[in-house]
């Protein structure tokens, strides 16, 4: 039914913004981003699109929450390991980022929260086999 997945956020610097998603291992698409755009290829069924706040705002009509005081929504990603979860928190905090409350190992997965460089919360998670 559904074939790809759309994540649509806004960015208050667009070049800091790319510079830290590019260094935590997201695809910049350059054929879909511009001076107010940024697109990312996570995976084959799963794109990132982070515009500027003018170009965010004139599709959704309305203004933007501080992200850094509340959430609007909650990005979570599946990885490969726990391993890989930590590695992918340290290229966070190396690159402007910031984690969101502690590690959290429970009887079934393994998972850290982070704010990228404008906040919105997202995170990382793997499930225990």
């Amino acid at each position: 039914m559904f074939n790809k997945t759309y994540i649509n956020i806004a960015s208050t610097d667009i070049q800091k913004n790319r510079t830290f998603y590019q260094a935590i291992g997201f695809e910049l698409i350059t054929d879909w981003s511009d001076d107010s755009t940024s697109s990312y290829k996570i995976n084959d069924t799963t794109y990132l699109m982070v515009m500027n706040v003018e170009k965010f705002t004139g599709f959704t009509k309305s203004d933007l929450p501080n992200s850094f005081l509340q959430n609007e929504v909650i990005l979570s990603f599946e990885l490969e390991s726990k391993e890989a979860v930590d590695d992918l928190l340290m290229l966070v905090k190396s690159n402007g980022g910031s984690e969101f409350g502690s590690a959290t190992d429970s009887d079934f997965m393994y998972y850290r929260a982070f704010r990228d460089t404008d906040g919105h919360r997202l995170e990382v998670f793997t499930f225990k086999k």
